[in-house]
Order: C-alpha cells, then structure tokens, then sequence
C-alpha cells in the first residue's frame, strides 16, 4: 500500500493491489495523519475483515502491527508486536483462536498470569496496549465491543524518581568495564533512552561538534532531537 498526495489534488490518495488489479482512492484529508488511519481502516475492510465476522486472532494482530508500524515511531511498534506477539501466545494455550473470543474473563486471566511474571507497572503498559488494540479493530468493524474497556490496571502509588549522587556515579564507573563504562556515561551525559543508544550509528555523531542527532522515527515523543 501506497500514501501520496497528486499534484492536482489537495487530497492525499491511497493505492494497494487486490485480487491482482491496482486500487486508487481518495482518502479526502489534506492531512497525512489522518489520512493514514482511514487509509489502514480501509485496508483492514477491504483485504482482511468484513463487519463482525469470525477474525483469527493472528491475523487481526498482523494487520494491527501493519497499522502499527506505519504510524508509530520505532520504539512504539516493537512493544506493540511484543506484547501481542506474547498475547497470542497465551490466547494459543488457551483455545482462544477468533478475535470475538477474546472476553474480559480472558483478559482478567492473562492479567493474572503475567502477574507471577512480571512487574504490575509492566502489566499496566501492556493493558494500555490492548485497549488500543482491540479498541481500532471496534473501529475497523472487526469487533461489537471492546472486551478491554472494562479492564482495570493494578494501582501504583506514585513515587518521585530518585536520581543517583555524584558518589554513586563514581562507585557505578568504577565497578563497570571499559565497555560498559562507554555506555554508562553515554546516559549519564545526554540523557538517552535505551534503545535511543543501542541503535545509535555514526552517521548520527557530530564529534567535531560534540552533538548526537536523533530522528523522529528514533524517539519515543516521535520529535527530531
């Protein structure tokens, strides 16, 4: 699938192959965001789903993570594919094989699971994700009701982040190896996230002018920094 907007119109288009003839269509949005998600709701109409009708879950994922990746920055779109791709692995051992099978009893169930697995703030995040998930297949006409709507995330007090003393970050390098002391003060002096660094490239590394430039696409607020 292709988005473009025509010279001679203020209107971006949408083209895509199906049953092996090209397909053009207005999308009538002169903004690309929006015209990205009418774009991928009637991709999903079109080629995978007609209104409520028996969806495999696997396929309803990988057209998410389609929608996913097109529209969220990097970070964003591995989670995604993360938590669903571990979603469907738990729907697997249970039987759940049809999208209209996922009930909130099933939800509360792999809430609970992950719970002797991971952090509760961990579940939280995944929760978020397949509200939004199963929330734009309602969208796409996939589902009757979002069965994560009444969902709830575990309660976390909130407590202030605490940063690390100049003392601390002396002891940290000290016990840290040449490599990783690399990395280590990588953070400590710019403020990167994770995966910000590990995919860091030289074409990104200014070191005449000590500057580090990250894409949009790189960062999690999706802004050029």
């Amino acid at each position: 699938m292709k988005i473009y907007k025509p010279k001679w119109s203020p209107h971006y288009y949408m083209v895509f192959r199906k049953g092996g003839r090209t397909i053009r269509r207005s999308l009538r949005t002169s903004d690309y965001e929006t015209a990205q998600t009418v774009a991928f709701r009637l991709l999903a109409e079109l080629h995978h789903f007609q209104p409520i009708k028996k969806i495999p879950i696997e396929q309803a994922i990988e057209t998410y993570l389609e929608f996913s990746f097109r529209t969220k920055a990097l970070t964003s779109y591995e989670r995604d594919r993360s938590i669903l791709k571990n979603f469907f692995r738990f729907c697997q051992k249970e039987g759940v094989q049809m999208l209209n099978e996922i009930t909130l009893p099933i939800l509360e169930k792999y809430k609970s699971i992950r719970l002797s697995q991971i952090q509760k703030r961990t579940i939280n995040r995944e929760i978020d994700t397949l509200r939004v998930f199963l929330k734009t297949l309602k969208l796409w006409g996939a589902l009757r009701k979002n069965p994560a709507e009444e969902l709830r995330k575990f309660v976390i007090p909130y407590e202030a982040p605490r940063a690390l003393t100049p003392e601390e970050v002396l002891a940290l390098l000290k016990n840290a190896d040449e490599q990783l002391q690399i990395f280590l003060k990588a953070f400590i002096l710019t403020g990167m996230r994770k995966q910000e660094l590990f995919r860091l490239t030289w074409e990104q590394v200014d070191l005449e002018n000590d500057i580090i430039y990250l894409s949009g696409r790189q960062t999690k607020t999706r802004r050029y920094r």
